[in-house]
């Protein structure tokens, strides 16, 4: 598995989501092992995901309140 295919197939964010068939999975984790540009684009996908939890968080807290 090369980068560009990763790029093009938004293969990170399949990873992070865990729907990748596991076949893939291990051709992705292959590559990802020694690749620095898909290492950081899935720590900012697990940040998107922990700020958007956050922020529904807060949302339903505010709403409880009020």
């Amino acid at each position: 598995m090369d980068h560009s295919e990763i790029q093009e197939r938004g293969l990170v964010e399949l990873y992070h989501r865990g729907l990748l068939p596991p076949d893939e999975e291990a051709l992705f984790e292959e590559h990802f092992v020694g690749c620095p540009e898909c290492q950081e684009q899935l720590v900012y996908a697990r940040g998107f995901q922990r700020g958007l939890k956050t922020l529904a968080a807060e949302d339903a807290a505010r709403t409880v309140v009020q």
